[in-house]
């Protein structure tokens, strides 16, 4: 067959063949209802012309497709970089492979996700959601889900959810600044439900348990995309004086270590949740808590799986521990 043919549409090969697209289908896929000579027929045209069938269309036909769905919230955050990698690690140990869509905190672009993902007859998704108050039943029917990081809001569980202790981490950091010496610690807290809300909660457990009392000038929410996150930090430096600065996450800290870089202020301490290799090599210590990411995406990988495989079992969540980093 000539170069310029070697790359046929299923139309192409219907026309060649002189038969319609369905008959095609059924002989791609070894289908019956189509006689032995009109299979080869088509098969002898389908080996000429190299033609490969897409992945995506044959996984919206197919009732057992092995391809799970990953939506994340920011794809750039290295949390969730770990995270991803460990899912399409753990996915590959199941014969699974991955698609990853990022939704950039945007509710709808996670909407449109999941529709996407859905119509490729994924085997099942896992979410770091973007809005816990969304209607993930009406959104997801009955597609097999695993939450991360975020839990959709519920009286009871109705997703299996993976977690971490933000309550006692947050209480970790914020107690590890109190041990090296600080002691007016101001608050960036991520506007992300879940773990920003929690982490607020350990934060001001730590500074009850060192008899230090809550200043609610000390403690700004930022919104998920950082617009604010910037003048909040020069108000704890500037206005208020903060001698240490607690950022709820590494989108935030980046943010605290700008200010602090720009203003030249060496003096603060620093701690934050979420812990990356670089923190080894910053001038400026950092104190962080880790998080299991590794075992996040593992777990989140096996509990999509016995839940495709057990649609009826009862939904858990999961809360795993987390590690301080003394810098």
């Amino acid at each position: 067959m000539n170069e310029e043919n070697d790359h046929l549409t299923i139309q192409q090969i219907a026309k060649l063949a002189g038969v319609s697209i369905a008959t095609v289908s059924r002989a791609l896929n070894d289908r019956p209802g189509i006689s032995r000579q009109t299979k080869e027929r088509i098969q002898r045209i389908v080996t000429r012309s190299g033609y490969r069938p897409s992945m995506f269309a044959r996984n919206m036909r197919s009732q057992q497709a092995k391809m799970i769905g990953v939506i994340v919230s920011d794809a750039a955050n290295d949390y969730f970089k770990d995270i991803t990698r460990a899912i399409q690690d753990q996915a590959t140990q199941n014969d699974y492979t991955v698609l990853i869509m990022n939704s950039d905190e945007d509710p709808f672009k996670e909407r449109n996700a999941i529709k996407m993902l859905r119509n490729y007859n994924v085997a099942g998704l896992i979410i770091a959601s973007t809005d816990e108050t969304m209607d993930y039943q009406k959104l997801l029917g009955n597609t097999p889900t695993v939450f991360f990081d975020r839990a959709p809001s519920s009286d009871r569980p109705q997703f299996d959810t993976l977690l971490v202790n933000n309550e006692f981490g947050a209480k970790l950091a914020v107690e590890e600044l109190i041990r090296q010496g600080s002691s007016k610690i101001g608050m960036i807290a991520s506007g992300v439900r879940t773990s920003g809300p929690e982490r607020v909660t350990g934060y001001k457990q730590a500074l009850a348990e060192y008899q230090i009392p809550v200043d609610n000038h000390l403690l700004y929410i930022s919104d998920v995309q950082q617009v604010k996150a910037m003048p909040y930090v020069r108000k704890l430096l500037i206005d208020q004086k903060c001698d240490a600065i607690f950022a709820a996450d590494v989108s935030l800290l980046k943010v605290v270590l700008d200010e602090l870089k720009l203003l030249n202020r060496t003096d603060i301490k620093v701690a934050t949740f979420d812990n990356t290799a670089w923190f080894n090599y910053f001038k400026q210590p950092v104190i962080s808590v880790k998080q299991p990411t590794e075992k996040i995406g593992h777990d989140a990988v096996e509990a999509l799986v016995k839940r495709i495989e057990d649609p009826t079992r009862q939904a858990k969540v999961r809360r795993l521990s987390v590690q301080l980093i003394r810098r």
